[in-house]
């Protein structure tokens, strides 16, 4: 299969997903629109209802609340609702099947993609199937009395809803017609929709626990999953803030109510690289930003006051567990007054606002955001970005040649990493232990290092941007990759990951530990080939 054939993953899970549901789903379906076709009772009632209205309206009168032509039509639809949930409750198990299955076939298809199993084995990568019933017992949503309740919720809350908007009409003086027009929209498209809602939110929670009990099926050959996003203008400001995310293998994906987010497995020794939501909702053009966002959510993203991570929100629900969601603006912003990040040297207070493009606004800035971890890297002497002059209150100024030198350390030292990953992965969660930062494994610490070099890079382009001074082209690449988190990718493949820096790479193998010219011209010829081989 070639690489153009192979669907993005949201796309894919999206296609076997779709497989199995329209059938589970079919008897439910068809029963729901039977009661609002000619022939069915909730029709015949809403046209009785309809009539009833004309008439009304004609005579000038209103409806009122103990109608007997209204009393009829409730009574009907809650009859029909109970039927619905029991129609519900019958195709649940077929429909939580679906989403295991899917989940199986989109762990194998997504982890090596384009790799038929006989490939994957020539390699030494052979893939566990779990155990039906193991899989069976973790997707076990609808065996208790949350689902039981979920259920009783259906009949009863649709029900309680599509009387309340007959009331408020009623109470509010609207016409018969618009009552019934009203009632007429309730009862045809709040049951569809919820009973949707319910049932394809059981296949997709099928669907992340079914990844999960693969990926931990597997754990002997992975390493870590991404989280993915299907990135549209469908996708909330919390779906977006959380694709990308490295995660354990074996983390059932949260998500909300027909959420469409999954993960991929990444399979030890075949690193995959995921852009962030964020970069890529600062890649899209200010107009599309804010019809995904929402005016007010938008104006607040562009001026820094938020970030797109201070929309999620945790949930609990009664059948599913903990969830996810996009929280209001207003709770945006008060997480966003509260926010810190943990970083390799200890917790620091997340920065508030956009840092400013003009050397002029700098003061100001970093007198609010003093204690914030960018403030630290864009005055750190070793950087040496800035300098005082004296002479006009302690203005600060862009040193020219210190953020040119910054820029070439930043790069060579990015090629000259004197440790392998892992043992490096290992030194931070040291470090981060020292300043008071718990990492669980390497993979929360390849986060914090890559922070730890992003934010490095948003100091020195930062400066750079203030001062007019012009970077190299490789010089831009690695810090524009590091600034999206990438930099360990950028500083180790596979290859180089096992062997090491470029000092060790120019080691000589023979006595004495002196290479010939030619040596170590061609060793450092490989070890740019590890690392793309972008150079000074």
């Amino acid at each position: 299969m070639s690489g153009d054939a192979i669907p993005r993953p949201a796309d894919l899970a999206a296609q076997l997903l779709k497989k199995g549901y329209t059938n589970a789903v079919r008897q439910v379906v068809g029963a729901i629109a039977s009661e609002i076709t000619p022939g069915g009772i909730l029709h015949r009632r809403l046209q009785q209802f309809d009539d009833h209205a004309r008439e009304l309206a004609a005579d000038g009168q209103r409806v009122a609340a103990d109608d007997p032509v209204l009393r009829a039509l409730l009574a009907d639809f809650g009859d029909a609702l109970r039927r619905q949930a029991g129609l519900i409750d019958a195709a649940a198990p077929g429909v939580g099947a679906t989403g295991i299955d899917a989940a199986g076939q989109f762990f194998r298809q997504t982890t090596l993609p384009g790799m038929s199993d006989q490939q994957a084995a020539a390699v030494g990568i052979r893939f566990n199937q779990p155990d039906p019933e193991a899989v069976a017992a973790a997707v076990n949503y609808t065996g208790g009395a949350a689902w039981e309740n979920e259920l009783r919720r259906y009949q009863e809350d649709i029900g309680e809803q599509v009387r309340q908007i007959a009331l408020r009409g009623i109470v509010a003086g609207r016409g018969p017609l618009a009552i019934a027009n009203d009632l007429r929209g309730a009862v045809e498209g709040i049951p569809a929709y919820r009973a949707n809602a319910l049932m394809r939110t059981l296949q997709l929670q099928s669907f992340r626990v079914g990844a999960a009990v693969h990926q931990t099926e597997n754990a002997s050959i992975l390493s870590h999953q991404i989280r993915i996003a299907a990135l549209d203008n469908r996708t909330c400001l919390c779906c977006v803030s959380e694709h990308g995310k490295i995660m354990p293998l074996g983390e059932v994906i949260q998500d909300h109510h027909q959420g469409r987010c999954t993960s991929i497995a990444v399979v030890r020794g075949n690193p995959r690289t995921v852009q962030t939501g964020e970069a890529w909702f600062s890649g899209l053009p200010e107009e599309r930003q804010r019809a995904i966002a929402g005016p007010g959510a938008f104006e607040a993203l562009r001026r820094g006051d938020v970030r797109l991570g201070d929309f999620v929100q945790p949930y609990e629900d009664a059948v599913f567990g903990d969830m996810i969601r996009q929280g209001s603006l207003s709770r945006a912003i008060e997480v966003s007054s509260a926010a810190t990040v943990e970083t390799v040297y200890g917790i620091r207070r997340r920065e508030r606002g956009n840092v400013p493009t003009d050397v002029n606004g700098l003061g100001d800035w970093l007198i609010e955001n003093e204690d914030t971890f960018l403030a630290e890297k864009l005055l750190d002497p070793n950087l040496n970005l800035f300098e005082t002059d004296f002479s006009q209150g302690f203005r600060r100024l862009v040193n020219v040649q210190g953020v040119r030198d910054a820029a070439k350390a930043f790069v060579r030292e990015s090629q000259d990493i004197q440790y392998g990953r892992d043992y490096l992965l290992d030194l931070v969660i040291d470090l981060a232990g020292e300043n008071g930062v718990r990492v669980g494994n390497r993979e929360a610490a390849a986060r914090l290092l890559n922070e730890d070099y992003a934010t490095q890079a948003r100091a020195i382009l930062t400066a750079a941007g203030m001062g007019n001074v012009r970077l190299t082209a490789a010089q831009q690449r690695r810090i524009n990759e590091s600034l999206q988190g990438n930099y360990l990718d950028l500083v180790y493949t596979t290859e180089s990951s096992t062997r090491g820096s470029l000092a060790n790479q120019t080691r000589s193998t023979g006595g004495g530990g002196v290479m010939t010219d030619a040596e170590r011209r061609d060793r450092r010829r490989q070890f740019l080939s590890y690392i793309n081989g972008v150079d000074l």
